[in-house]
């Protein structure tokens, strides 16, 4: 509503003005003469020096100029923050333009039209005063737009100032403040109607410069970067926003120095959660990082490459704010099985409300999530959560599936003439997809339909997580009948980021990721299985990483330490590619890889006999040293 209001009330205003001084033409050149005479004659002059009139004169100027442009403030970058844009510096020079019209235009428009009108010696101050100069000069209208500019100005400034705040508190507080912020925003509403103007300014210019001294104080330690990222921007005339792959690009944390507290000062949300380490991993690479070409992975026999697979990365901050690309990060992308855990959070979220026998142990939480071998412990554990609902495993709609994994499989086959749905890959997701439906009361026939509550359920927390639109991206059906939704790699990235710490979220989606992090961290192999990435990831990293692979080479991790997320899509669908490109993002941002992983990351290629006949091979920026 602001948006359109003050956009509205400046033009109104500045039309109305040009017209005053259109008027009077003739009275403008001894305006000026005024304010230059007045300026510099010797009155002004002994009253600076006597330091009364000159000071009131800057005290007031500066008091109500702050006011009506929050010029170093430190408040109108909240909205700015969240402005839709190619990058701070363009975002910046919109900022100053709003400063520009407001001080430069309005206020010069306004003093001229005071000063032409020759109301400025009736005695009247303030709002009265510019209605009457408006009001000389345009008798029957030019009261009614002060009265109608000045409406909107405090109606828009109420709601800017309250989402301003708001915002601020919940940052600090949490969602919890929020409803109690309003009642007392609103009652304060009221009583500044009420009580006298003097003490109002007296309040406001005491508040504002409680917010300007520390907002200054960090304007003077950001200003390197702000001077590094303005003059990298017009050295190459926007190329830097307008590619964010432009080759020519300056790197502001260099290899194997301390990251975090520059990336803190950026607004990318490396935030530390529930951090069981001393240090924090120290990046392999330098960050930001980034690239028009996507993470080659080789495939090498006898010397040579045999094939080449071509991986997509997206690594991003809550805030969508990509740290390292590599490849398109804007390609649209079926994440399949990886954004499991960003669609259990519908069931997690709903824990707190249940009877404890019934909220899910560490192992369901798990299992939940995975796409698993259908090992016993896999199988038992799925028909063990529907029973405690009072759900039967006739209720899947996945389809019966023999294990992927080729030890399971020749077990499965030795001990049954055929699987059933409850041995499907993605029994454990279906299994809990369920169990939300009767915690909502709704039938369970046509579950998997993306129409269904359930699955309506689980598209608004996605499209929550991701910060975009899902539906207006094709969808399909998953091998296992739930929907296949598509987006953006990094708007999947971004999701994780959020899994991962780094954004705000009400407490229950907090509360939920953090369950299911720990469930996956605490039975690592519910997630997958033996023989299995996911699980040797979460074995490996406990609640550090949070990794889930999902069909076509695609991988997903959170990285927990940085409240960062990982997307990763290889072009032809190949897993070993995604999973090679899963080991090097770990590897680069400065965690050691467990041997378990570096035989996904780097593995040796075997023949029948066992003979070592090849090998894995990451090359690019993250090639493992």
């Amino acid at each position: 509503m602001a948006g359109a209001l003050v956009p509205f009330m400046a033009t109104l205003y500045i039309l109305a003005s040009i017209v005053v001084l259109a008027i009077n033409a003739n009275a403008i050149p001894a305006a000026f003469g005024l304010i230059f005479t007045h300026a510099f004659s010797p009155a002004s002059a002994t009253g600076g020096f006597a330091g009364a009139a000159v000071w009131a004169a800057i005290r007031f100027g500066v008091a109500r100029g702050v006011f009506s442009n929050e010029a170093g403030l430190g408040s109108a970058p909240i909205a700015h923050a969240a402005a839709k844009t190619k990058g701070p510096v363009s975002q910046g020079l919109v900022a100053m333009l709003g400063t520009f019209i407001d001080t430069l235009i309005v206020c010069t428009f306004t003093a001229l039209a005071i000063l032409s009108t020759g109301v400025w010696t009736s005695g009247a101050t303030g709002a009265a005063l510019t209605s009457a100069a408006f009001e000389a000069a345009l008798p029957g209208f030019g009261v009614v737009i002060i009265a109608v500019s000045l409406a909107i100005f405090a109606f828009t400034t109420i709601i800017g100032w309250s989402n301003y705040s708001e915002r601020s508190l919940q940052y600090l507080f949490g969602t919890s403040i929020i409803m109690p912020f309003r009642a007392v925003w609103s009652l304060a509403a009221i009583v500044g109607a009420t009580v006298k103007l003097g003490f109002i300014w007296l309040l406001a210019d005491t508040l504002n410069a409680m917010m300007a001294i520390p907002n200054l104080v960090a304007l003077i330690v950001l200003s390197p970067i702000v001077f590094a990222v303005t003059k990298e921007f017009f050295d190459t005339r926007g190329k830097s926003e307008d590619n964010p792959f432009y080759a020519g690009r300056k790197p502001f944390c260099k290899k194997g120095g301390d990251c975090a507290a520059l990336f803190r000062l950026l607004g990318l949300n490396l935030h530390l959660v529930n951090r069981t380490d001393s240090a924090m991993p120290q990046p392999r690479v330098t960050l930001p990082l980034f690239s028009a070409d996507p993470l080659p992975v080789s495939v090498r026999r006898g010397g040579a490459e045999e094939s080449l697979h071509l991986v997509d990365v997206a690594l991003c901050d809550a805030d969508g704010s990509v740290v390292m690309g590599l490849g398109e990060v804007e390609r649209l992308v079926f994440p399949r099985s990886a954004m499991k855990p960003l669609q259990a959070l519908a069931l997690a979220e709903r824990m707190t409300s249940l009877d404890p026998g019934l909220r899910l142990t560490p192992s369901e939480l798990s299992l939940i999530c995975a796409s698993h071998n259908g090992q016993i412990e896999h199988v038992e554990g799925a028909r063990a959560l529907l029973e405690r609902f009072g759900l039967s495993p006739d209720l899947l709609s996945c389809g019966s599936q023999w294990s992927g994994d080729t030890p399971t499989m020749i077990e499965q086959a030795r001990s049954m003439s055929a699987p059933e749905r409850i041995h499907n890959n993605c029994s454990g997701k279906h299994s809990g997809m369920l169990v939300l439906g009767s915690l909502m009361g709704a039938d369970p026939a046509g579950y998997a339909d993306l129409s269904h509550p359930v699955q309506q359920a689980i598209l608004g927390t996605l499209e929550f997580m991701t910060g975009i639109d899902i539906t207006q991206f094709p969808s399909g059906i998953d091998g296992c009948g739930a929907p296949a939704l598509s987006a953006p790699l990094g708007n999947w990235a971004r999701g994780f980021a959020m899994f991962a710490g780094g954004g705000q979220m009400p407490d229950s989606r907090t509360a939920a990721c953090a369950r299911l992090r720990d469930g996956i961290a605490a039975a690592p192999q519910m997630i997958a299985g033996d023989r299995r990435m996911c699980s040797a990831v979460a074995a490996g990293f406990g609640s550090q990483i949070t990794a889930k692979t999902g069909a076509e080479g695609v991988y997903a991790a959170a990285f927990h330490d940085y409240g960062l997320g990982l997307m990763v899509k290889a072009r032809d669908g190949n897993g070993r590619a995604s999973d090679a490109a899963l080991g090097a993002v770990i590897h680069a941002l400065g965690y050691d890889l467990p041997d378990a992983l570096r035989d996904f990351t780097e593995p040796e290629l075997r023949n029948w006999a066992g003979q070592t006949v090849g090998e894995l091979r990451i090359e690019g920026p993250l090639a493992l040293s």
